[in-house]
């Protein structure tokens, strides 16, 4: 999860300290990137993976699953994306874990740190960092200012590849990024990234959406006021980056 755009690495470090492990922070809505167009209907989505490229990207996510909290701790600290800090958790891994997947899965064009997605700020003018990594002569910048569990991803899906920056909205508890890992034969969208569960925050494949079964995957789950102990966000719609051409 990313936490607010006003909370400064420090200030993070001295609320939470050493105790991260159901950690929640609150991100307001964000205002669009400059020049970001709204989420294509499929006859204008040109997705930017080869069907290669998109396997490699799926083997390259499966290898950060952990179904258990102290797996997915043991993750984290691997990560090392605080920096001189032994305080990595899976609560707060959302933006270096999405960056490493497209790392490891050769789809970033310039050298990154993923210690810099850290509690990332896509909104501009903090964003040079989005910027630079996703420059626009490579990348459509799209927005989605629907609610997740409005959006019909039948008429405007998702893509492998996609990274994607979900806003809370009034009604969410925090902003989450991640990265669309996988689709399956019927269009269902996945992502391996960390949710929390029960028994602590975890490294998982879940699906985001399934376009046949409307109401059914995490992205409902997200904005579903039952889950509310367990965090909610969505309900600001997300950014978008999407690989152009290869």
């Amino acid at each position: 999860m990313a936490a607010a755009a006003e909370l400064s690495r420090r200030e993070f470090l001295e609320l939470s300290g050493k105790a991260l492990a159901s950690l929640i922070i609150p991100f307001g809505k964000l205002d669009e990137p400059s020049e970001a167009k709204e989420l294509p209907p499929l006859t204008e989505a040109r997705p930017g993976l080869s069907m290669e490229q998109a396997q490699h990207l799926k083997e390259a996510s499966e290898k950060y699953i952990a179904r258990e909290y102290p797996k997915a701790v043991e993750v984290a600290r691997r990560l090392d994306f605080i920096r001189n800090q032994e305080i990595e958790d899976p609560s707060n891994i959302c933006g270096p874990l999405s960056v490493a997947q497209l790392r490891d899965a050769d789809l970033l064009s310039e050298e990154t740190n993923i210690a810099d997605f850290w509690l990332p700020n896509p909104e501009p003018p903090g964003n040079a960092l989005f910027e630079r990594t996703f420059p626009r002569d490579r990348y459509d910048w799209m927005v989605a200012d629907q609610a997740v569990d409005r959006i019909d991803f039948k008429q405007s899906p998702l893509f492998s590849g996609d990274l994607i920056f979900l806003r809370s909205g009034g009604r969410g508890s925090f902003g989450h990024m991640l990265v669309v890992t996988n689709v399956g034969p019927d269009g269902e969208v996945y992502s391996v990234t960390n949710v929390n569960s029960p028994n602590g925050f975890i490294i998982d494949e879940v699906m985001l959406y399934d376009p046949n079964h409307p109401g059914k995957g995490q992205f409902y789950k997200w904005t579903d006021p039952k889950n509310e102990k367990l965090g909610l966000t969505g309900f600001g719609g997300f950014f978008l980056w999407r690989l152009r051409y290869n």
